[in-house]
C-alpha cells in the first residue's frame, strides 16, 4: 500500500472550522490530506487538524509503513535475500517520522 500525508498552512481569514476535523475539540493549526492507495483506491481524507492530531496522523503513517516494510522484509528473508539495507531504511524512516 502507498500512503501520502500532506500538511499545509491555511488562510485563517477564509472559512475554516472552529474545531479540529479529527478530535472535534481543539482549534485547527494545519490543513491535511491523507491518501491511502489500496486496491479499492479510496478518496483522500481532507480536513483541518490540531497539533496533537497532526502528531497522531504522523504516527499512523509510521505504523502503517512499519507494518508493510516488516511484511516485505519477512518475504525477502524467506527467499534468502539480505534485508539489512531494508532494515536500515526502515529505521531511518522511523527516526524521521518520530522526531
Amino acid at each position: 500500500m502507498y500512503r501520502n500525508l500532506l500538511f499545509s498552512s491555511f488562510d485563517a481569514f477564509r472559512e475554516v472550522p472552529r474545531n479540529c476535523s479529527l478530535c472535534l475539540d481543539r482549534a485547527p493549526v494545519l490543513h491535511f490530506t491523507l491518501h491511502e492507495i489500496r486496491p479499492e483506491d479510496r478518496e483522500p481524507i481532507k480536513g483541518f487538524c490540531c497539533a496533537p492530531c497532526a502528531a497522531h496522523l504522523i504516527a499512523k503513517l509510521e505504523q502503517g509503513e512499519s507494518w508493510d516494510w516488516t511484511e516485505q522484509e519477512a518475504t525477502l528473508a524467506g527467499d534468502g535475500i539480505d534485508t539489512s539495507n531494508l532494515r536500515h531504511r526502515l529505521e531511518s524512516l522511523r527516526a524521521a517520522l518520530t522526531r
